[in-house]
């Protein structure tokens, strides 16, 4: 699924350092993505399992920091 990010979700994604990774399953998701955002045209392309990740992270647990943040950066894609 190609997804064109605004300028405000993409430097959300970014909030996530890439220092952090391999500290948890969402930290690794979020670096992943950044990794493939197009910076240029603010452009990323998802997978089935990335919308599963990104879903699951956002909706199956307590509402807190990691949902929040998510809900801000794909807001367009989370049901």
């Amino acid at each position: 699924m190609k997804l064109q990010l605004n300028q405000q979700q993409a430097k959300a994604l970014f909030k996530v350092n890439e220092a952090d990774r391999g500290k948890g399953g969402f930290q690794n998701l979020i670096i992943n993505l950044q990794s493939r955002l197009d910076k240029n045209r603010l452009i990323i392309f998802l997978t089935e399992k990335d919308l599963n990740s990104i879903s699951r992270y956002a909706l199956n647990y307590k509402n807190g920091g990691w949902q929040t943040y998510l809900r801000s950066i794909f807001s367009d894609i989370i049901k």
